[in-house]
């Protein structure tokens, strides 16, 4: 890894990688952070989740309210408390923040709060409150594993890693992991990974630290008491 987490995952990092341009418009992004929502709230698999939109699936027509009204519409569980890893700009943290669930959202961007910012003003304009980061939303900017001292575990029920968890090494994700899965078995939680569906394996290279395969995901399996769905990179995995 060329320099520490906080060098590499800068503000501009975030202007040039991760799709900006969905970001632009205001949406979120179909492969993962969206599927990612949806899983939370219940949906089974990633047809069930394609299934919502119909023709409309990835059109660039639907803004990121009526992207996230229809996983509401079709919800069969709602996150009591989110955790999640890797924010980036906060797309995922500042929808849920605005439904009134509270969220953690940790990244090691130092300028991760005055992302947040511009993401609630890009979803929300004139209803974003002013230029601050969303009531419910707590962020930590920091990397893996110095964040993890940052983190009110207690009443977690769901952690979301959306495109990140190839971005951390397993030493640095190891002491996060022991924290959390105590939290999740206790609440009856989820643990929701997801990257592009089709890219899986990944492997290291100039972008990504960790390889993350079949092996990883076993592990991650069986610590678990269920696996609701696995296709490609995406696992959802239930604690109890």
């Amino acid at each position: 890894m060329k320099g520490t987490y906080q060098q590499i995952y800068n503000y501009e990092f975030f202007q040039k990688k991760c799709r900006p341009e969905v970001w632009e418009n205001g949406q979120l992004r179909y492969e993962d952070a969206l599927p990612a929502m949806a899983y939370a709230f219940g949906i089974k698999s990633y047809d069930d989740y394609k299934n919502l939109y119909g023709e409309f699936f990835k059109s660039e027509n639907l803004n990121g309210h009526q992207q996230v009204d229809a996983i509401k519409l079709n919800e069969t569980r709602r996150p009591v408390s989110v955790l999640d890893i890797g924010a980036g700009r906060g797309e995922v943290s500042v929808q849920l923040a605005n439904m009134g669930i509270p969220v953690q959202a940790v990244d090691a961007c130092p300028d991760l709060e005055k992302w947040i910012i511009a993401t609630n003003k890009k979803f929300y304009g004139l209803m974003a409150f002013e230029d601050r980061v969303p009531l419910f939303l707590h962020p930590i900017p920091l990397p893996l594993p110095e964040a993890v001292e940052q983190i009110h575990f207690d009443a977690i029920d769901t952690v979301l890693m959306v495109e990140s968890i190839e971005h951390i090494l397993k030493k640095d994700f190891n002491p996060l992991y022991e924290e959390m899965i105590p939290a999740l078995k206790k609440n009856k939680g989820l643990l929701i990974i997801t990257n592009n569906i089709g890219w899986h394996p990944i492997r290291v290279n100039n972008k990504h630290v960790r390889k993350i395969d079949d092996k990883v995901y076993d592990d991650l399996a069986a610590d678990a008491s269920e696996t609701i769905f696995r296709q490609g990179s995406h696992i959802v995995l239930r604690y109890e």
